[in-house]
């Protein structure tokens, strides 16, 4: 048999695409990370860069590969954070290979609703 595998082992570094959209007092922030398990997605806000890390498993690495031409991958991605995103409460979901992180506002900052009151003379 003839062995028809890449002999190139090195992981590929990616920058997954990403949407972000805003809605009621929050952006949303989504990246495809197909293939990837949960437990190797990690996300981490440091001095105001929130960075998404994910790696996929060696799944074959005890094994001789005999084609080979989807590299193994690790995603990368930093965003720097403005004064308008509250760290503390980021939410972050996994599904369906779709991380969807939802960057609330600081409340202080939103836009306020002033009620009028009508005097009555």
């Amino acid at each position: 048999m003839k062995m028809l595998a890449k002999k190139d082992d090195k992981k590929v570094f990616c920058e997954p695409a990403v949407n972000i959209m805003e809605e009621n007092g929050a952006y949303l922030l989504e990246t495809e990370l197909p293939g990837i398990d949960k437990k190797n997605i990690q996300v981490k806000i440091d001095d105001n860069t929130l960075t998404i890390t994910a790696e996929q498993d060696e799944k074959f690495k005890n094994f001789t590969p005999v084609f080979k031409e989807r590299p193994d991958r690790i995603f990368k991605r930093s965003f720097s954070l403005d004064e308008t995103i509250d760290a503390d409460k980021i939410e972050a979901n996994y599904k369906n290979g779709l991380l969807t992180l939802k960057l609330k506002k600081r409340q202080e900052l939103q836009p306020k609703k002033i009620e009028i009151s009508v005097d009555k003379d």
